[in-house]
């Protein structure tokens, strides 16, 4: 009889663990596991128990990754839009001119009036400019930028310079 208490004892603690574990995994706190310590059929639920997180936690993996590859698609699709609607041109020059005013930096612009070069070619152009301009607002300590961006039908070339305070490149 004792022994019965004892084991059905056990068995409570055990469960009661179990319910402590899957509330806080359902909070949310998904590093939650279970410590199998004996295999009868408590012990299997709660081995089959850490399956599933560990399941359950690289399906959230596996989302996330999508999510943010969607929301890259999302952005190349709407600059796209944005630079097949605008062109290179008009879309650098209203860039640089909000960028220029939250940023409290002047900004000299050198840009033909057209520029026709292959999708591929304006987007890297749109984000080396991009990266240029937060360098420049991060590092430098400029009060004045200067972009200009000249084509021919051979070549393109983007020069982003600044008046900033530059760094010292050891080698």
């Amino acid at each position: 009889m004792e022994r019965e208490r004892f084991a059905l004892t056990q068995v409570r603690r055990r469960l009661r663990r179990m319910a402590e574990v899957t509330k806080r995994f359902a909070a949310g706190l998904y590093d939650q596991r279970f410590e199998v310590i004996i295999a009868d059929e408590v012990g299997q639920i709660q081995a089959n128990l850490n399956q599933v997180a560990e399941q359950f936690v690289e399906i959230l993996a596996r989302e996330k990754i999508l999510v943010e590859q969607n929301a890259r698609l999302e952005e190349r699709a709407r600059l796209s839009q944005d630079l097949q609607a605008k062109g290179l041109t008009t879309a650098l020059r209203d860039y640089v001119t909000t960028w220029s005013r939250q940023c409290r930096i002047a900004a000299d612009l050198s840009l033909p009036e057209t520029c026709l070069l292959p999708l591929a070619v304006e987007e890297a152009l749109w984000r080396v400019t991009q990266e240029a301009l937060s360098n420049v607002a991060r590092h430098s300590g400029a009060s004045l930028v200067q972009l200009h961006l000249e084509w021919t039908e051979q070549h393109v070339s983007l020069y982003v310079s600044d008046h900033g305070q530059g760094f010292e490149v050891t080698t």
